[in-house]
């Protein structure tokens, strides 16, 4: 289910960004393939280029030790290619805190991630599968907040 609004005390994850090439630094609406060939839509979304080589593509966000959690959901666009697999690992000043392979039509549940004192946060995308162009990634951190 959507979020329809933002927790007390909370960030949307876009709105702390701080660059990279892997996401659009606003709120995406994020078009999620589900089982079966549906699909559902999440506003407030943070969008997740994935690389097709071996360097997986970056975002960084500055939490700058504010937060305590994060929380999303991670899946693959309706606009990807059918059998995509993406590799997402997330990074708390430079130790790997979280990593997850996703396959198209098979999004995770919710995750809560302790981030407390973390300064910067890195999400890195990389794909196996046969890619295409696009006009946005397609890896979605579904709905991603921070907590104080």
């Amino acid at each position: 289910d959507a979020l329809r609004e933002l927790p007390v005390d909370a960030n949307w994850l876009y709105e702390r960004s701080l660059g990279g090439d892997a996401t659009s630094g606003e709120q995406d609406l994020a078009s999620v393939a589900l089982p079966g060939e549906n699909s559902a839509t999440y506003p407030f979304s943070t969008n997740q280029w994935m690389s097709c080589d071996s360097d997986p593509y970056e975002s960084t966000y500055a939490l700058d030790g504010q937060y305590s959690t994060l929380e999303f959901g991670l899946a693959i666009q309706t606009h990807a290619p059918s059998q995509l697999i993406g590799e997402f690992t997330i990074e708390a000043d430079g130790v790997v805190i979280y990593q997850e392979v996703v396959e198209r039509g098979r999004p995770t549940d919710r995750l809560t991630l302790d981030v407390t004192g973390v300064q910067e946060l890195r999400v890195l995308g990389l794909t196996p599968s046969a890619c295409g162009s696009a006009s946005k990634g397609y890896g979605a951190l579904v709905q991603a907040f921070l907590t104080l």
